[in-house]
């Protein structure tokens, strides 16, 4: 049939995700230290998803594929500064673990704004009560001579716990010189209690 073209049909483009595990979990991993950088800078109240993609050099877009709301990067953030606790923090008395938990502090950008943001956010409140839950543990059964916690080496150890990151959130906020004034008198009153 004179006239008349066959139909072209046109090749489907594949969008194609890298197939390497590697560039997704680098990705992942530079968004949430761009995270970070925005909580340092801006804190809680001027955290937003596009000024983390505008500090990762990516679009917003790409923050969504990996994380569906900013509260689900917040945890993210929160969870990897957790994974990242120094090692061997059981393994020293509790008052020179003090300077490793500070470096810790200190060492994490927007780690302090997040933590003091934490308990006004009602998603990431629950979490953050389970991670302080698991440190209450690990030091009441350090309280214990059994192993076997009581409600009083549990309340002990909450009470710790609270006040060491409370500490921690103030003293990072701090000159350097004063929170580390701070440090060294948490350091001091927990020395001098009795059964610490």
């Amino acid at each position: 049939m004179r006239g008349k073209t066959k139909p072209q049909t046109k090749k489907k483009t594949v969008v194609r995700r890298e197939p390497v595990r590697g560039r997704g979990e680098r990705s992942r991993a530079r968004i949430i230290e761009s995270a970070a950088l925005v909580l340092e800078k801006y804190g809680m109240v001027g955290f937003t998803t596009d000024r983390v993609a505008e500090e990762a050099g990516l679009a917003v877009g790409t923050i969504y594929q990996y994380f569906p709301d900013k509260m689900a990067l917040m945890r993210a953030f929160t969870e990897k500064w957790y994974e990242d606790r120094p090692a061997g923090l059981d393994d020293v008395p509790l008052p020179e673990s003090i300077d490793m938990i500070a470096d810790w502090y200190r060492a994490q950008p927007g780690a302090a704004a997040c933590l003091e943001a934490i308990n006004s956010v009602e998603e990431l409140r629950e979490f953050y009560r389970s991670l302080t839950e698991l440190e209450t543990q690990r030091l009441a059964k350090s309280f214990s001579s059994s192993g076997r916690p009581t409600k009083t080496d549990t309340a002990r150890a909450r009470t710790l716990v609270t006040t060491i990151n409370a500490v921690m959130i103030e003293a990072t906020k701090l000159k350097k010189r004063d929170g580390d004034a701070l440090i060294q008198c948490l350091k001091e009153l927990i020395a001098a209690a009795p059964g610490l």
